[in-house]
């Protein structure tokens, strides 16, 4: 059940390690990321950017949607003085219930060259990367929401790799409040 996208290693290395698609980066995934997992969905985001809080819901109807399929989330927090119990706090307040990642040094951003908050980044078991980019549509510009999405990026690839097929919008351009890295 394999299928390789072109920007991704051909072979993949001894042990799990996640791969940037800019430089090549590579660093461990710790081992209960990947446990019973198909992929993750790592999104980006800073506790005060706007954007990223309409998204929270989205992320959990898909946490939901996806969990017992093997798709995990995680919320990656890149906010430098932010405590986890503040961040469970912020998720709850709108409804979303997915693991939190604290990257106060950036790190984990660095890594996979994240830009925007929210930014997503779906990454297999394996550490390949497939889809990067917005969640949807919803922002075609900042601060001009539509009411509702017409392209779901992250959900359709999401259903593209679950179904073993070849993702037809791998990128797609986030919008969004800028990471200070």
């Amino acid at each position: 059940m394999g299928f390789l996208l072109p920007f991704v290693m051909l072979t993949p290395p001894a042990y799990p390690r996640l791969h940037s698609p800019v430089d090549g980066a590579s660093m461990p995934i710790p081992s209960a990321s990947i446990t019973h997992r198909l992929a993750t969905a790592y999104i980006f985001v800073l506790r005060q950017c706007p954007v990223a809080d309409q998204y929270l819901p989205v992320i959990e109807k898909y946490k939901k949607q996806f969990e017992h399929q093997g798709i995990q989330f995680e919320i990656v927090f890149e906010d430098e003085n932010l405590t986890r119990t503040k961040a469970i706090f912020h998720l709850k307040k709108y409804g979303c219930h997915a693991k939190v990642k604290l990257d106060p040094y950036h790190k984990f951003a660095h890594t996979w060259k994240a830009t925007t908050s929210p930014e997503a980044f779906l990454v297999s078991k394996k550490g390949q990367l497939v889809y990067h980019g917005r969640i949807d549509d919803r922002y075609l510009t900042l601060g001009s929401p539509r009411p509702h999405a017409t392209q779901h990026d992250l959900l359709d690839s999401i259903e593209q790799f679950i179904q073993g097929t070849t993702i037809s919008e791998p990128y797609a351009r986030p919008i969004g409040c800028i990471l200070q890295l």
